[in-house]
């Protein structure tokens, strides 16, 4: 268009360097989600790390409740209801913690983990601050991509009226 051509002229750009800035823009792209595919994939670990740890406690803590059961039973203070809730979370919180380590042990031979990260190891508190640091970025790149998306809309709208 003759719009186009102006621009073209005051830039000192050419249809070459169109086409080149549209394949670069595509492998930047292409680049992005793979790398989300992964960035996911260490996030979700990171995640279930933290998942691991919480059902462990649960587990835990109902362990205890559990085994004081019996006492509470003989000395009627825990009847009928407040009995099958006490198993209930007890079995419960056991099959979430199987669940969760079947989860971690898939993700880490999917990441090739060796041993696993705690919550106090140190590339454990360094992974954590790069992924904070990486869903900022994928904000801003998110951000930006629906900036472009209006402006391109509020573009077709001036050109069409």
């Amino acid at each position: 268009s003759a719009e186009l051509k102006v621009i073209s002229a005051k830039l000192g750009t050419t249809p070459a360097d169109y086409k080149r800035y549209l394949t670069e823009e595509k492998d930047y792209l292409e680049r992005l989600k793979s790398e989300l595919e992964e960035v996911s994939l260490w996030l979700e670990y990171l995640d279930s790390l933290q998942e691991l740890d919480e059902a462990l406690h649960r587990a835990n803590t109902s362990s205890v409740e559990h085994e004081r059961l019996n006492i509470k039973i003989a000395a009627k203070r825990i009847r009928g209801a407040a009995i099958t809730a006490v198993k209930n979370r007890y079995r419960n919180a056991w099959k979430k913690l199987e669940d969760a380590e079947a989860h971690m042990v898939a993700l880490e031979e999917r990441l090739a983990i060796e041993e696993r990260w705690t919550l106090a190891d140190p590339a454990y508190q360094e992974a954590m601050s790069e992924m904070t640091m990486r869903r900022y970025c994928l904000a801003l790149d998110k951000l930006e991509r629906l900036v472009v998306q209006r402006l391109l809309e509020f573009s077709k709208l001036s050109m069409g009226g």
